[in-house]
């Protein structure tokens, strides 16, 4: 729905292994965590910001 190309977050899937395996990158990559939190507060703030949501929500309820 967004077309992300790069993780904003990691998914907690209740998948042990694949939940390992995102831990373990994170662990050797350090910089990565940093990294997923700069494009998470980017993503929010372009996707959930308060005014831009309400705008949107206002033309849409104001056409019908």
């Amino acid at each position: 729905y967004y077309n992300i190309t790069e993780p904003v977050a990691i998914n907690a899937l209740p998948n042990v292994n694949y939940l390992v395996e995102q831990l373990c990158n994170l662990i050797e990559n350090p910089t990565e965590i940093a990294s997923i939190g700069r494009r998470a507060r980017q993503f929010i703030e372009n996707e959930h910001d308060y005014i831009t949501s309400a705008k949107k929500y206002c033309s849409i309820w104001l056409l019908k």
